[in-house]
């Protein structure tokens, strides 16, 4: 369910570029009072969110994807992300520092 409102929001940044954590860091502090948890690619992300071991489930209220990502590109993160029913209704942003225009078309 979506609870940015909530007092102390979980927000889940999956980056593992040490600049830009320190940049989402920053805005989303600033922005909303709240530190982010920083996961480094699809592996931790999976593991923090519950998909690989349903007892270490963590609600993320709000998660920001990197496209590129250690282990499997953002967008089918985000597929095995959606598939679980905790999920379905998190919001999700990605994000990328390419300008591949390829990379920025929808894929089914």
């Amino acid at each position: 369910m979506f609870a940015l409102n909530k007092p102390n929001p979980v927000i889940v940044c999956v980056e593992d570029d040490a600049d830009i954590q320190m940049l989402l860091s920053v805005y989303i502090s600033k922005a909303m009072g709240v530190h982010p948890v920083f996961l480094k690619d699809s592996k931790e992300a999976f593991h923090f969110l519950g998909l690989s071991d349903p007892s270490s489930i963590e609600n993320a209220d709000l998660i920001i994807m990197d496209y590129q990502i250690p282990g499997m590109d953002g967008i089918t993160a985000i597929k095995k992300i959606r598939e679980s029913s905790v999920y379905t209704d998190t919001p999700i942003i990605m994000i990328t520092a390419s300008d591949d225009q390829k990379i920025l078309e929808i894929r089914h």
